[in-house]
């Protein structure tokens, strides 16, 4: 019973020492970091990207907004023909990048 007891302590201990340690981030740090890219609804997107996207067809799984560099683009993938597609667009509707992914 003793030995339970004094492993159960063990756990709790480093269960605890684990939260406090985790907890001492700086808090400069904490801001500096990079926020995930929210999820856009496509109605949401610039309409030059809109109508990028309708040209080349096929049905948007996902559509999020990124900035790099001062300038915003969006990271839309796209399923056409059973495929799926990856597309980087910057906002005046321009294809940056094309890729098809791998499933």
């Amino acid at each position: 019973m003793k030995t339970v007891l004094n492993s159960a302590l063990a756990v709790a201990s480093l269960c605890f020492a684990s939260t406090a340690f985790g907890a001492d981030q700086p808090m400069s740090q904490a801001t500096d970091q990079a926020q995930p890219a929210s999820t856009l609804d496509v109605k949401q997107l610039p309409a030059a990207v809109q109508a990028t996207i309708d040209r080349e067809g096929g049905r948007v799984t996902r559509a999020q907004e990124a900035t790099e560099t001062g300038s915003k683009s969006y990271d839309i993938t796209v399923s056409k023909d059973g495929k799926n597609y990856s597309y980087q667009v910057d906002s005046n509707g321009t294809i940056v990048k094309r890729d098809e992914m791998k499933q």
